[in-house]
């Protein structure tokens, strides 16, 4: 059994204690993610609604699936890889390796994210059309 103390009060010891709570704690986040992608697809939808005409919003509407495969896409990368191994460093005690995991997967995410980002600049007009 583990016997540590807590670095910090963020951190979460899955694998001990009741798994209701952990489990309410660690999905809040990613609940509260999912209600900004809402709110981010809502308000584009008032905006361009508000000041465009319906083909703008139809376009809006229509590229709202697009951005979701992409973005869940990097997600399910980055988390399917580096949870794993972090995971298994944490639960080893090699502190170093899981900062390099993690700050990897951190570098991972900007370069993928500055990538996508002129992918989508040089190639949405022909993936629109």
């Amino acid at each position: 059994m583990h016997s540590e103390k807590k670095k910090n009060r963020f951190e979460i010891d899955m694998c001990n204690g009741s798994i209701m709570n952990k489990l309410i704690s660690f999905s809040i986040p990613l609940m509260l993610s999912g209600i900004l992608q809402l709110a981010f697809n809502a308000v584009d939808i008032v905006v361009v609604g508000r000041f465009s005409g319906s083909e703008a919003l139809a376009a809006v509407g229509s590229t709202t699936a697009l951005i979701n495969v992409f973005t869940n896409l990097f997600i399910g990368i980055s988390l399917g890889g580096a949870n794993v191994l972090a995971a298994r460093f944490y639960a080893a005690g090699r502190e170093k390796e899981m900062s390099e995991t993690v700050h990897t997967a951190i570098t991972f995410a900007i370069i993928s994210g500055v990538v996508m980002a002129l992918v989508g600049l040089f190639f949405s007009r022909g993936a629109l059309d």
